[in-house]
């Protein structure tokens, strides 16, 4: 039987936060766009609602700060990692789909939709690295 850290017990009690933020900034995110596209509402509600993502992404932002506090040395290593390849991914992915738009291949398309998938791209090669 292993010996269990203070870190460990710090850290498994805050693995809730992360997916709770994540879900509760994807369902401020499409409750905003719901709200923003009823005509005729007043014009202070459809800035509150373009705010309305913020506080939950924020929140998001803490407990992933809370979580690299209290992990490990190398859960620590691995994010580093997995954030140093999806920044620079993330930014070619940016470029190119934006080019692609003003060559005309593209429509309109929102791209940050395809930048979260560039962490767990990065994650993956990480945790792969340190096995």
């Amino acid at each position: 039987m292993t010996a269990v850290t203070q870190s460990q017990v710090k850290t498994s009690k805050l693995d809730w936060m992360v997916p709770a933020s994540v879900a509760g900034f994807i369902v401020a995110y499409f409750g905003a766009r719901i709200l923003m596209k009823i005509p005729d509402l007043p014009r202070a509600l459809y800035f509150a609602a373009a705010l309305l993502p913020a506080p939950a992404f924020l929140w998001f932002l803490w407990s992933m700060a809370r979580v690299q506090k209290h992990a490990d040395e190398l859960q620590r290593r691995i994010q580093l990692e997995a954030l140093a390849i999806a920044w620079p991914l993330s930014l070619a992915i940016v470029m190119t789909v934006s080019l692609l738009q003003k060559a005309g291949f593209l429509g309109w398309e929102p791209m940050w939709v395809y930048l979260p998938s560039t962490y767990f791209v990065g994650l993956i090669w990480a945790v792969r690295r340190y096995q």
